[in-house]
């Protein structure tokens, strides 16, 4: 049951510290829980969140007594909440959503790291030639909507017009009872009067030992050749592995809906993956068959006699025309838990995909990436490395190498850029090398604001759109100060010549070289031209 706990028929409601009645707890916002008891018995209640006790006691609020306890100041997520009286157990959950972004906000940041980033990325990598020439489709940004239909074809089939193909559902089902098969050699030990085709060398040895071996306790046996069918072929490996992709690709479908709480969306997904898995289960015979790596697909007269087999091959083409691009991070199967780091990863995309945009600009061809890879059909964004160069460009002209890399050590005792004072960690450096010389730009984005118990916001743009109007924490604007004096090379010259953090509330800048920088998800064209102006004049090679 998700909050507002609000009703007459919930045994507990959220106050604030003032005693007004709130929907749910605020991101680390103090508040009280109040359970509704009889006032009899209030010793036997026992109230625990994620088995956590939190100690109840009778308060006067507003003229009446209650039975309150104070709710820990909590992150965004999901909370389990435990009410016992006696040996009665009730359990609840809530939600408690950011405040330091709106809800629409934070449903941007899921989308565009599922969706919209990614594919950005992709196709920024391929324009200054990431992969070698290599030439595929790239999708464009589709809606939940859209998605869900092309794995509806996938798996229902079509039946528009002269547009007509079975789907997965039923093709499982027909090739269950009738699957194509091939016979194949083996060899198995078996008792010397079994034998019927043994291998000419492997019968020269028997006869050679075969004084030996009468001597052995033991019944005599030597390898024989069987003939057995198998399921595990070129044709039943593609249905394999459309199936896997069409699963694969209705999971993250899946989460995404979930996250961004459309769950009207979310139903029919689930509907569909569960007709999937059913068809699968049915489908024994895939038990036998391996799952490719990579499927070059090969006509075969299975293929053109077979309309079941025929109707995959044109459903797995369809589905590699429109190859899906996603993010490898387990991090998005519990978003609101892990709402700070997405958050980061929000930024280093957009700080990511500015540089490739500029470098494409300027000239810059690509040296080195690690961060999309092709896997099963599939673009891949993987994980950040961290203190490793993740991207690296080189332009020609000017002899410019720009490396991006997330958590840069910048050591004490070590060769090369380094600290005078303490190791430094920022979360993104953007290198720049020419004729000998290093220019580095430090972004650190953080999900904080200052004063974050008095969060204000105002209409922005529309009613729907609020926009906190924090200021950044001193200490976070005191560690950019550290990296951009310290960070030093051999001759113990400053090189960081602009540092900013990225958080969600106004832009603020210090001085030429020091800002904070708001990165509102919803805001991305604004934060993309801020970055531009940033990286441009910096890796120009006039």
């Amino acid at each position: 049951m998700e909050s507002p706990l609000t009703s007459n028929n919930q045994p507990l409601r959220f106050l604030d510290m003032m005693g007004e009645e709130i929907q749910r707890p605020m991101e680390w916002e103090p508040c009280l829980i109040e359970v509704l008891h009889e006032l009899g018995t209030w010793e036997t209640y026992v109230l625990k969140v994620h088995q956590e006790k939190i100690e109840l006691s009778l308060r006067k609020i507003k003229g009446l007594t209650r039975l309150v306890g104070e709710f820990p100041r909590s992150g965004p997520g999901h909370y389990r909440i435990l009410i016992y009286k006696g040996e009665e157990v009730q359990e609840l959950r809530i939600k408690i959503f950011p405040s330091k972004i709106s809800e629409s906000s934070y449903c941007t940041l899921i989308e565009d790291l599922n969706h919209l980033l990614p594919i950005n990325v992709t196709i920024a990598l391929k324009n200054v030639g990431a992969f070698g020439g290599v030439k595929f489709n790239l999708p464009r940004t589709k809606t939940l909507q859209q998605e869900l239909v092309l794995v509806q074809r996938a798996i229902h089939g079509v039946s528009e017009g002269n547009d007509k193909r079975i789907g997965l559902v039923s093709v499982l089902e027909h090739l269950s009872s009738a699957f194509h098969q091939l016979p194949i050699e083996k060899e198995r030990l078996v008792e010397i009067e079994r034998v019927r085709q043994p291998r000419p060398t492997v019968l020269l040895r028997a006869i050679a030992s075969y004084s030996e071996m009468l001597s052995e306790i033991t019944p005599i046996r030597i390898m024989d050749r069987v003939a057995e069918h198998s399921a595990d072929t070129q044709e039943n490996r593609l249905v394999y592995l459309y199936c896997h992709q069409v699963k694969l690709r209705l999971i993250r479908f899946l989460r995404t809906a979930q996250s961004i709480e459309n769950f009207l969306i979310y139903e029919e997904g689930s509907a569909l993956l569960i007709k999937l898995k059913r068809a699968l289960h049915k489908a024994t015979f895939m038990e036998q068959v391996r799952l490719p790596v990579t499927m070059n697909v090969q006509q075969s007269m299975i293929f053109l006699k077979n309309p079941f087999y025929r109707a995959a091959l044109e459903g797995y083409l369809e589905f590699q025309r429109s190859p899906v691009i996603f993010m490898e991070d387990s991090r998005l199967s519990a978003p609101l838990e892990n709402l700070p780091s997405l958050y980061q990863s929000w930024c280093a995309f957009q700080v990511y995909t500015a540089l490739l945009n500029s470098g494409l600009e300027h000239g810059y061809s690509i040296k080195k990436q690690v961060l999309v890879s092709k896997r099963f059909g599939e673009l891949v964004v993987k994980c950040w490395p961290d203190n490793e160069p993740t991207l690296e460009m080189f332009h020609l002209g000017s002899k410019t190498t720009i490396r991006f890399i997330t958590e840069r050590e910048y050591g004490t005792n070590q060769q090369g850029l380094f600290s005078i004072s303490f190791m430094q960690r920022p979360d993104i450096a953007i290198e720049i090398t020419r004729d000998g010389k290093t220019d580095i730009i430090l972004f650190d984005p953080k999900y904080k604001l200052d004063s974050e118990s008095i969060i204000n916001v105002v209409n922005f743009i529309n009613e729907e759109t609020m926009i906190p109007q924090g200021k950044p924490k001193k200490v976070d604007i005191d560690k950019m100060h550290a990296y951009r004096d310290a960070i030093r090379n051999e001759s113990g010259k400053i090189v960081v010549s602009f540092a900013a953090i990225l958080y969600p509330g106004a832009t603020v800048h210090y001085n030429a070289g020091l800002s904070a920088i708001q990165a509102y998800p919803g805001l991305s064209l604004t934060l993309m031209q801020t970055l531009r102006g940033i990286i441009d004049p910096r890796i120009s090679p006039i």
